[in-house]
């Protein structure tokens, strides 16, 4: 029940700035106030939805957010904290206006990892949420690469948390239409930290970085062949790799007919794998028509792997029914 009226009480907060931008909600402060003092401590169930909301909360009162902050996050209180915190960074977005005021927990959060329960769901993991915080700090310029929460992140999770985080970082890129200069480079930078690390979970992530519009073909293409140099193949997402590759070849075709060659080396030996046909017929015609001989060695090579994997449609390329959008 008291959980309930703190979620009422927000909700009034919220419902008279919405109406009234200077309003003063001096009533709302005053509850929480008596609410921290008061008798019975505050439930589990209250801090986290004090940690749920606390970006909404900075929004109406910066100033009560900045002296109570210790209270809602209360590190000495280990559980409290680890419920508030959690719901924090589960609900909430890296704001950048709240940086300042939350880097100390986050710093404690990397290193205390522990107090927050592994999930199966990956929507309710509070560690992978937090990675997901820090790495949007990085991209943002809060946080450097090394010595940072990041780098320690890093230095105290599992590779399944890498392999998130550079999923998530595709997924965002993929989704923007353009980016800034300085927010691509630092993505740029990202991907060649992850790339030294050379963990094979984390680089077959790679799927939805190619898709991103917002940075070079080129670039993209360079950096799939060079996973691929670690890789040795994509099995999972190859048909979407090859989709890109597929569009990709008009623009750079000799960087995507090296990608295609890289990536049907994995295919050798492989029970089953889909690639549409005529997505792979426009790459290789494009290859074996090349004026650059590595270009037609690649193409070829490639076709010699299809066929070697038991796809003998490849046989003839000209037997291939096209489909407009690939041409």
């Amino acid at each position: 029940m008291r959980g309930r009226a703190i979620e009422n009480l927000l909700q009034y907060g919220f419902w008279v700035k919405r109406h009234q931008e200077d309003a003063d909600l001096s009533d709302v402060f005053d509850v929480l106030r008596l609410r921290f003092a008061g008798s019975p401590p505050l439930a589990l169930a209250e801090y986290a939805l004090l940690g749920a909301s606390f970006y909404q909360l900075h929004g109406l009162n910066v100033g009560w957010t900045k002296e109570n902050v210790s209270q809602v996050f209360p590190q000495s209180k280990t559980d409290a904290w680890t419920v508030g915190f959690g719901a924090y960074l589960r609900w909430n977005s890296a704001h950048p206006l709240v940086f300042d005021i939350l880097n100390p927990h986050l710093d404690f959060a990397v290193e205390h990892l522990s107090l927050f329960k592994e999930e199966k769901n990956p929507r309710n993991d509070s560690i992978a949420h937090l990675g997901q915080h820090l790495l949007d700090y990085y991209i943002l310029g809060f946080v450097d690469l090394d010595k940072s929460p990041l780098a320690r992140f890093y230095a105290n999770t599992e590779p399944k948390y890498w392999s998130a985080l550079f999923d998530h970082l595709g997924r965002m890129l993929s989704k923007a239409t353009e980016l800034k200069p300085e927010l691509a480079e630092r993505c740029k930078a990202f991907f060649e930290a992850r790339l030294a690390a050379e963990n094979v979970e984390e680089l077959r992530e790679f799927t939805f970085w190619l898709k991103a519009e917002c940075l070079e073909p080129k670039w993209r293409l360079t950096a799939l062949s060079r996973i691929l140099d670690v890789k040795k193949g994509m099995n999972r997402t190859v048909s979407m790799l090859v989709e890109d590759l597929a569009k990709l070849a008009g623009v750079e075709p000799d960087l995507a007919v090296e990608c295609f060659a890289k990536l049907t080396q994995g295919l050798i030996g492989q029970s089953y794998f889909y690639l549409r046909p005529e997505q792979v017929k426009p790459i290789l015609k494009i290859g074996l028509a090349s004026k650059h001989e590595k270009t037609v060695d690649a193409a070829t090579f490639a076709l010699d792997n299809l066929l070697k994997a038991g796809r003998s449609e490849y046989r003839n390329l000209d037997a291939i029914k096209d489909d407009g959008k690939w041409n």
